[in-house]
C-alpha cells in the first residue's frame, strides 16, 4: 500500500464511533467531515497483527509529547498542522480513499497538503516510531491522561475486525496469523538482544524452567516467556524503559494469543452444542420406546 493521504469512508468512521460508546462509554474518534473539507489522514504508519493504523492529519499546532508538528521545509518556525497519534486508527482497505491533491481546485490548499505530504514523507521513519510508542503508551496505560483522551486501541481493532465479518470482506485469519507469529518472533529478538535485565531473577528463573527459547514458535515458549516476564515485573529492580520493554513483549504475545483462544473456544462451544444436540436426539429416541413398551 502506498504511503500517503487518504480519506475514510464515514460510515466505518461511524461503525467505529457507535463500537466504541458501546464498549467504552464514550468515543474519541475523530470526526471526519467538516463544512469546509474533510479530514484525511496519513498511513499507514504502523502494522499491529496485520491491521494497519492511520493518523489524522490535523490543524492542530501545539507541541505535546503524542503530537508531530507538520513544518514547512524552509520555513521551519511555519507550522503547517500536526499529526495527532492519540487518535490513530485502524482502517480496512475498502474503507480508504487516496487523496488526489492534483484534483485540489483551491490553489492555496493543494500547496498547503503537497507541503504536508512532503514532510510526511520526509520523517516517516519518526512517523512511524512515534506511532508505536504512542500506541504502547497507551495500551499499557503510561499516563492516565493520555489514555483518557485517546482512541482505545484494542477496542477499536475489535471493531476492525467485526467490521470485516459483517461486511464479508476478505480477511485470511489464517495469514494475520502466520505474520503476527513473524512480528512477535521480531519483538522478541529485539528484547533479547538489546534488553538488560536482573541478573538475579533471570538465574532463579533459568534454574527452574531452563534457558529461555529461541523463538516464540510454540505455545510452550510462549508460557515460559510469559512468566519470565511476570517474574522479571514482580521481583526484578527495574528502570521505566526495561519495565515498559517487558510490557510491550508481554502485549504482544498476548495480541497473538488472544485470537488463536477465541478460536478454541468457539470450536468449544460448537462440540458442546453438537453434544447437546444428539443428547436430545437420543433422549427423545428412548422416551418414544419407552412410550411403545409401556403401550405394549
Amino acid at each position: 500500500m502506498e504511503i500517503c493521504f487518504y480519506h475514510i469512508n464515514n460510515d466505518y468512521i461511524n461503525f467505529l464511533k457507535k463500537y466504541e460508546r458501546e464498549k467504552v462509554g464514550y468515543t474519541c474518534v475523530p470526526n471526519i467531515q467538516y463544512k469546509t473539507s474533510d479530514k484525511f489522514v496519513f498511513g499507514a504508519v504502523m502494522d499491529i497483527n496485520g491491521i494497519n493504523y492511520f493518523v489524522p492529519v490535523s490543524s492542530y499546532g501545539k507541541k505535546q509529547e503524542d503530537v508531530i508538528l507538520i513544518r514547512d521545509k524552509k520555513k521551519k518556525t511555519d507550522i503547517l498542522g500536526s499529526l495527532r497519534f492519540a487518535y490513530m486508527l485502524p482502517v480496512p482497505r475498502p474503507c480508504l480513499i487516496k487523496l488526489d491533491i492534483n484534483s485540489i481546485v483551491n490553489e492555496y490548499s493543494k500547496t498547503h497538503i503537497s507541503k504536508e505530504l512532503a514532510f510526511c514523507r520526509r520523517e516517516r521513519d519518526k512517523i512511524f516510531k512515534q506511532a508505536e510508542k504512542t500506541y504502547f503508551r497507551v495500551i499499557n496505560k503510561v499516563n492516565e491522561q493520555l489514555v483518557k483522551n485517546s482512541c482505545n486501541f484494542k477496542v477499536l481493532e475489535q471493531a476492525y475486525i467485526e467490521y470485516y465479518i459483517i461486511n464479508k470482506l476478505e480477511y485470511s485469519q489464517i495469514n494475520v496469523q502466520d505474520y503476527v507469529l513473524k512480528k512477535l518472533n521480531e519483538i522478541y529478538a529485539d528484547f533479547i538482544n538489546n534488553t538488560s535485565i536482573d541478573n538475579s531473577v533471570h538465574k532463579d528463573f533459568t534454574l527452574q524452567y531452563g534457558e529461555l527459547p529461541q523463538t516464540l514458535d510454540t505455545a510452550e515458549n510462549r508460557g515460559n516467556v510469559s512468566k519470565y516476564i511476570v517474574e522479571q515485573i514482580n521481583k526484578g529492580e527495574l528502570t521505566e524503559t526495561q519495565r515498559i520493554n517487558l510490557k510491550n513483549l508481554q502485549q504482544a504475545i498476548r495480541d497473538f494469543e488472544e485470537p488463536l483462544f477465541i478460536s478454541e473456544t468457539e470450536k468449544i462451544t460448537e462440540w458442546c452444542e453438537k453434544a447437546q444436540e444428539k443428547a436430545v436426539e437420543r433422549m427423545s429416541e428412548l422416551d418414544e420406546q419407552n412410550k411403545n413398551n409401556y403401550e405394549r
